[in-house]
């Protein structure tokens, strides 16, 4: 969900053409799966599509591809910050370490 929120918070202010935005798991039970109905759901009653996603995993490439890998929970955190290569490229942060207060 955050992935299409994000996307779209971009957009309307035109700056989609300066951001690549991607969401991948930590754990590789999901692999493939489609966006939970009641994702879909609400994504829709606020005019957002998650059309043709399906859930990855996070790769080590990811650490060099992305600026930044903003994780949901301590726990993903914890995961992230304990498998990102030394050679990492990206800052690693909570999603509301970027809420402002």
């Amino acid at each position: 969900m955050a992935e299409f929120v994000f996307r779209d918070m971009v957009t309307e202010r035109g700056l989609g053409d300066r951001f690549v935005v991607a969401s991948a798991g930590t754990s590789g039970e999901h692999i493939g799966d489609r966006p939970d109905p009641r994702t879909v759901s609400e994504l829709a009653l606020h005019g957002i599509s998650c059309e043709g996603k399906t859930s990855r995993r996070l790769l080590r490439s990811d650490f060099l591809d992305y600026d930044y890998v903003v994780c949901m929970d301590r726990m993903n955190l914890g995961y992230v910050q304990r498998t990102a290569p030394p050679e990492m490229a990206c800052e690693i942060s909570l999603l509301m370490d970027h809420a402002g207060g």
